[in-house]
């Protein structure tokens, strides 16, 4: 997978349901080294650039670590239960 192939789910998309990012404890600064280990560090670098916040940060690795497994042919059911 490239940064090319993830950019449109990358982006905000209103009409599109996503899951929320847990912004009261530490449970999703995980997200970040996850995105390391499966993108390497190039690309998890381009998910850290123009960010508002850390959190925003977070919600991108997450939505790449989702979208990765889809495309890696896990079922939706089990995504969504991550």
């Amino acid at each position: 997978m490239n940064l090319s192939s993830m950019k449109s789910a990358l982006l905000p998309d209103p009409g599109r349901a996503v899951k929320k990012t847990d912004k009261k404890g530490n449970k999703e600064t995980v997200r970040p080294r996850e995105a390391a280990n499966r993108f390497g560090m190039p690309i998890t670098n381009a998910l850290q650039k123009f960010v508002d916040d850390h959190f925003a940060c977070y919600t991108r690795c997450k939505r790449a670590s989702i979208l990765w497994n889809w495309i890696s042919g896990v079922s939706v059911e089990r995504i969504e239960g991550v």
